[in-house]
């Protein structure tokens, strides 16, 4: 993503979260918490201003996020599950 050239308007310089700072972070809690969450990781791990975090779209975010998480081990299967029942009983 590229950088947005400085802009000097306040009016410009506002992003959708912005909301989240007043008094309506009870009405949309959730969303202002998990868009804060996300927009400091955004800035911590990928460099990311606030205008490029609210041009994101979700789609992109996860992908970017999806890509820095390590991969998943396969789930256990059926012969696993009564190895571990067998190893670990509950009785």
């Amino acid at each position: 993503m590229t950088h947005a050239p400085f802009v000097s308007s306040e009016a410009e310089t506002r992003s959708p979260g912005d909301g989240c700072f007043s008094t309506s972070i009870e009405a949309n809690g959730d969303f202002c918490s998990s868009a804060l969450r996300l927009s400091g990781l955004a800035g911590a791990l990928l460099g990311w201003r606030p205008g490029e975090f609210w041009s994101a779209t979700p789609a992109e975010l996860a992908a970017v996020f999806g890509a820095m998480r390590p991969e998943r081990e396969a789930v256990a299967g059926a012969d696993e599950l009564a190895r571990l029942k067998e190893l670990f009983p509950d009785g």
